[in-house]
């Protein structure tokens, strides 16, 4: 057996060893145009749905470099740490700093924000989200964007409606996709839990008698101070309340010169009037009567009495804004840290690799020009409401419905109108839409020519379909 000279051995070794270096960067460069051109074909963006309505921004201020709670109207909150921001040079940002926040918890709320609600994975397997609760924040002071600090974080404390686990998602604007934080368990809201409790604030003062010159007094010697609600009153002067004109003093002259073994007065329910009990062996006799007031007294009477109504309305307001506020609340909160500003969504993907196929097509009838037809997009709402599917025309032939849920259609159209479908009428159609499998199935949409005007208004509308 002859051996190769070791120099040609290597020399050899080398050569193959290059030759499988020079095509790797070739099949590496290929595949990367390939993984390229998919991320190109399914990057998602942000497209509100209406030309001039969309979900409001709350403004909060954050005071100063403290550690501090910020609180929304819907219960939601935000935990903001010491020294949390920084500028774009990353400088330390002091003074006062604004947080722009907003909340998406229903169709109507994602249908307007254009937010996608599509997760593609890296093989371009396509998901669908169904949302617990969504939120976008940001930051500024004095108009420039202000950025979370390294090493802080914001913690916000999102409500939501929605029990069990969720996965954390952030949009990345970029790649125009989700990316998947971690897992969300919600804890009971608090708030949520106090909407049954009693608020008692007590009865309405009552306005102080005047004085009837056409009655007669009735002489009583009365203990106030078995009368706390009395206390505050000089010159009380006791009358008859009574209709009964037999029963009247003034016609009984006798009735305050008979001896009585029980005198009795007891305050009526109705906080005004008073029950004045006469009682012998001989007869019992009860009168209504209340306590007047006149000339200088009467004055201070009224003077007190208008000072405790105006803090009585105070406090009701007050008790009115506490109890609509807790009505409001959702009975869960979910929170989660956060490092950087953006968009943020709770969420499971749904199942739809058993989806019923079709090839969808939408008739919006002769109230929308051709030539904006092809610009129409329709959205699927699914998923007990949380699952909002965008479907612009190119993809109306890749619609998927899931004959066990709920599918309602919306389609915003020119001028702010919208068209729809209801879930009912979906489900009557159901089986005509499994009998036209591989043929074009059209939608006949019902076209709303009211324009929505806000998006409180299309909540509203779509809680009919």
């Amino acid at each position: 057996m002859r051996f190769l000279p070791t120099s040609i051995l290597f020399s050899l070794m080398f050569v193959l060893f290059s030759c499988s270096n020079i095509a790797d960067p070739i099949s590496q460069v290929n595949e990367q145009n390939e993984n390229d051109a998919f991320a190109m074909s399914v990057k998602q963006s942000i497209s509100p749905a209406f030309s001039s309505l969309d979900v409001a921004t709350q403004t909060l201020n954050v005071k100063g470099t403290k550690a501090q709670k910020l609180q929304l109207p819907s219960g939601s909150s935000i935990d903001v740490p010491e020294s949390a921001f920084v500028d774009a040079n990353g400088s330390p940002v002091n003074g006062d700093v604004e947080i722009l926040f907003r909340e998406f918890h229903n169709a109507a709320e994602i249908i307007a924000s254009g937010i996608p609600m599509k997760v593609f994975s890296e093989n371009g397997n396509e998901e669908w989200m169904q949302t617990a609760g969504m939120y976008e924040i940001n930051g500024s002071q004095n108009g420039h964007p202000v950025f979370i600090a390294p090493g802080k974080s914001l913690t916000v404390n999102l409500v939501s409606e929605v029990d069990g686990e969720y996965d954390f998602w952030k949009f990345d604007e970029g790649a125009g996709n989700w990316d998947n934080l971690g897992v969300s368990t919600p804890q009971p809201n608090p708030s949520a839990m106090e909407k049954k409790a009693p608020v008692n604030i007590g009865p309405a003062p009552n306005a102080p008698i005047a004085f009837d010159e056409k009655k007669s007094p009735i002489d009583l010697d009365v203990n106030l101070k078995n009368f706390p609600e009395l206390a505050n009153k000089k010159g009380i002067v006791w009358q008859y309340a009574g209709k009964d004109k037999k029963k009247d003093p003034a016609n009984n002259p006798d009735l305050f010169q008979t001896n009585w073994d029980e005198i009795e007065l007891v305050a009526n329910a109705d906080g005004q009037t008073y029950t004045l009990t006469l009682a012998n062996d001989e007869q019992k006799i009860t009168l209504p009567v209340v306590p007047a007031l006149k000339g200088k007294d009467l004055e201070q009477a009224l003077a007190d009495y208008k000072n405790r109504l105006e803090d009585y309305k105070k406090r009701l307001a007050s008790t009115q804004e506490e109890k609509s506020f807790k009505d409001k609340q959702s009975n869960f909160i979910r929170s989660f840290q956060v490092q950087g500003f953006g968009i943020y969504n709770y969420d499971i993907l749904m199942k739809t690799r058993d989806l019923i196929p079709v090839l969808a097509n939408f008739d919006f009838g002769t109230g929308v020009p051709a030539n904006l037809r092809d610009d129409i997009i329709v959205f699927l709402v699914t998923g007990n409401g949380r699952a909002v599917v965008k479907f612009p025309p190119s993809d109306w032939k890749k619609m998927r419905l899931d004959p066990n849920l709920d599918n309602s259609f919306v389609a915003v159209l020119p001028g702010n109108k919208m068209a729809v479908i209801s879930k009912e009428e979906v489900k009557k159609q159901l089986p005509n839409i499994k009998n036209t499998a591989g043929q074009e199935y059209v939608f006949r949409m019902n076209v709303q020519e009211q324009a929505v005007s806000s998006v409180e208004e299309m909540k509203s509308r779509m809680a009919a379909l």
